[in-house]
């Protein structure tokens, strides 16, 4: 049974004039990774800084609701009577900027350990090489600890701003848009090691992301906001095939979903006259069906359309078509040798149309 390691509840806050969070309730499960994620300015940073109370800082900031961390007696009020300094040794932090100390990598690591009282040099030795291990760092770096970590790579920058952190021992680890300076091959190897590393240390892990491919790929639980609102959270496979509103089905996905204008008459679905589905249980009239590239299949039943552009995406063929005016998208394996031009057949999975009501919202799969 999962164990809350964050509870917030009714969640609000306030930039002055400014409605920055919304009612925000969500329970983050102890030793998991969750991702923030949705559009610039949705939220997601301000939420994470407000776990560690970075807001603090800046001037008009007001917080109303409850946001409390487990600890060994329950739950604490962070915004309560808990002491900052004791806060933000429980819960570390890592920045989009790797931002090492102009001082030597030992020193970085070494650094916070010393200003809680450890002058010892073996024990300051032991810390810093569990950390640099715990990093994934430890090898690259073990022959040059007294060279200055300004001369590390973006990537080894990061690693030894994770290693900083989790030196304190934190009971959770904040990171806010960690990989968006890396180059698309280190992204890639650097969020595995973050995965590796929240595996091995077992930490609760919040983790602010741009890229939902990252977030698709390393997270226990994502969370999408916008407009300082939480659309819905949700581990990612859940909320990839069903997703509570329009905005997450769009938000989701790559390629992005097909989203287009459907008739419904008589418990058939219709796209500009054309057939897709019959026998749902769903009144007549108008509304906005998505279904996602992969869910439409090449069949020998159907509808006929013609390939209008065709793109290679690796292993996959991206096709355009048309049915009467919609423009549409499938995504099959390069096997099928359909060129531009080409006319085949489709039909939608079943169970793969999603259609979404006047306000937005998901009214099932059919």
């Amino acid at each position: 049974m999962e164990t809350t390691k964050i509870h917030v509840t009714n969640m609000n806050l306030h930039y002055g004039d400014f409605h920055a969070l919304k009612n925000i309730n969500i329970d983050i499960p102890e030793n998991q990774i969750c991702a923030m994620i949705g559009p610039s300015g949705c939220g997601k940073s301000t939420f994470l800084k407000s776990i560690n109370r970075m807001n603090d800082l800046v001037e008009g900031c007001k917080i109303d609701g409850q946001m409390q961390l487990r600890g060994e007696n329950g739950f604490e009020d962070i915004y309560g009577d808990m002491d900052v300094n004791h806060l933000r040794k429980r819960v570390g932090m890592v920045f989009q900027q790797p931002n090492p100390f102009p001082m030597s990598i030992y020193d970085n690591i070494a650094y916070g350990p010393r200003t809680h009282g450890i002058k010892n040099r073996h024990k300051l030795d032991a810390i810093v090489e569990k950390a640099l291990k715990q990093a994934a760092i430890w090898e690259e770096v073990k022959d040059r600890l007294n060279k200055s970590a300004l001369g590390l790579s973006g990537g080894q920058q990061q690693r030894v701003a994770i290693a900083r952190a989790l030196v304190k021992k934190p009971e959770v680890l904040l990171l806010d848009e960690p990989l968006s300076n890396l180059d698309a091959k280190l992204r890639i190897e650097t969020r595995e090691e973050i995965r590796r590393i929240q595996q091995e240390v077992k930490i609760t892990t919040i983790f602010v992301t741009h890229d939902q491919e990252e977030a698709m790929s390393i997270s226990d639980r994502i969370a999408v906001m916008k407009s300082g609102v939480v659309q819905q959270y949700e581990v990612p496979q859940t909320m990839y095939l069903n997703p509570d509103n329009l905005f997450v089905a769009q938000f989701l996905g790559m390629p992005q979903v097909n989203t287009f204008s459907v008739e419904v008459k008589g418990g058939s679905i219709y796209c500009n006259g054309a057939l897709l589905r019959s026998g749902c249980e769903i009144k007549d009239g108008t509304y906005t069906a998505g279904i996602r590239p992969e869910s439409f299949e090449v069949a020998d039943e159907g509808i006929t359309v013609k390939a209008s552009h065709v793109r290679m995406t690796g292993r996959d063929l991206l096709i355009h078509f048309s049915i009467g005016n919609t423009e549409l998208r499938i995504l099959v394996h390069s096997d099928l040798s359909i060129k531009e031009g080409d006319e085949f057949t489709i039909r939608a999975r079943k169970n793969q149309i999603m259609i979404f009501d006047a306000d937005e919202k998901s009214l099932g799969k059919f």
